[in-house]
């Protein structure tokens, strides 16, 4: 826990629920609220042109020069990170050195119970690390129970959940425990290249603008939530005077 540094892990409840477009929304807007921001991919499997981290480099904004992306791990197969380092070790590359000094949001692959490069689940991996964890849910039908599931995944293993995003979706709205903040969807898919920058661009600006439908009111919370843990820390020492 740093009082200068605010670090979130970033869980999602399934795949394909928009983890990567709404992390890289997060690292957007905290740019353009002046912030250094750092953007972690612990493993990356696939073309290095679909790589999170090349996306999020790509959709930084005109703040962009305030955002590091970075990888640990890098596969060039599109297959899930155990298989990648049993099949294709050979193609295993590591970055240089690591320094973070920055607003940090690293990302986990897919769920919270989607294997890591040793077989183990995402969510024990990273637990030693005790990071406060944002969760991408996902409420489109069939697929709440899953949402549910990895939140209280999360909790049961002392997890803190600062936040649970999804895109809005119809008529689903009341699940029992869960923060929920909701994002615009995407817009779909062009079939002309530049056409689909533009609108994903787009999209990327209205989620780090100041409005309803932004994320600068995720990270005013999440800047809240992180205040109170430094609150809480330092307020331990009197508790337990004034307790003795």
């Amino acid at each position: 826990l740093f009082k200068n540094l605010c670090i979130h892990q970033v869980f999602g409840a399934n795949t394909d629920v928009g983890k990567t477009i709404l992390t890289s929304g997060l690292v957007r807007a905290s740019a353009a609220k002046k912030n250094k921001v750092f953007y972690l991919k612990p493993v990356s499997t696939g073309p290095i042109q679909h790589a999170d981290d090349e996306h999020v480099r790509r959709h930084a904004g005109p703040h962009k020069d305030l955002v590091t992306a970075r990888w640990v791990y890098r596969f060039d197969e599109p297959v899930s990170p155990h298989l990648a380092h049993q099949s294709f070790r050979e193609s295993l590359r590591r970055p240089d050195p690591i320094i973070i000094n920055s607003r940090s949001h690293p990302t986990a692959l897919l769920g919270v119970h989607s294997p890591t490069l040793s077989g183990t689940t995402q969510l024990d991996s990273y637990r030693p690390l005790f990071l406060p964890s944002i969760l991408v849910g996902d409420l489109r039908l069939g697929n709440i129970s899953s949402t549910i599931s990895a939140y209280e995944s999360l909790l049961l293993r002392g997890c803190i959940v600062d936040s649970t995003l999804l895109f809005k979706d119809v008529n689903f709205w009341n699940i029992s425990g869960l923060i929920l903040q909701s994002m615009e969807h995407p817009p779909l898919r062009e079939m002309d290249p530049s056409r689909n920058v533009l609108a994903t661009e787009g999209h990327y600006h209205q989620l780090s603008s100041d409005n309803d439908a932004g994320l600068l009111g995720v990270l005013e919370h999440l800047d809240e939530r992180h205040e109170e843990r430094i609150r809480e820390l330092h307020s331990m020492a009197r508790g337990r005077l004034d307790t003795v």
